[in-house]
């Protein structure tokens, strides 16, 4: 059985369409904190990477974030489709 992680999803995920989902923000969630993963992290396609532990209120606020980062690209993209 072939073994799949983070980096294997959101590099699958890179390549859809942007309907398709291709341009949902994602976060890489790790008890790793060297650079080197960071770095691997980012260019994998994760718009961020968390380390753990964290705090609850320090991760709703990084996904709300995210969130919102990606309802701007949303609306965005519909006024230039529109136009």
């Amino acid at each position: 059985m072939r073994q799949e992680n983070g980096y294997f999803c959101i590099r699958g995920m890179r390549i859809l369409t942007a309907e398709a989902g291709g341009q949902m923000p994602a976060a890489a969630l790790t008890a790793y904190a060297i650079a080197q993963k960071q770095e691997r992290a980012i260019e994998a396609g994760f718009q961020t990477h968390i380390v753990e532990p964290i705090e609850q209120i320090q991760l709703r606020l990084i996904l709300a974030n995210l969130a919102g980062s990606f309802l701007i690209f949303l609306r965005f993209k519909s006024a230039v489709e529109t136009a």
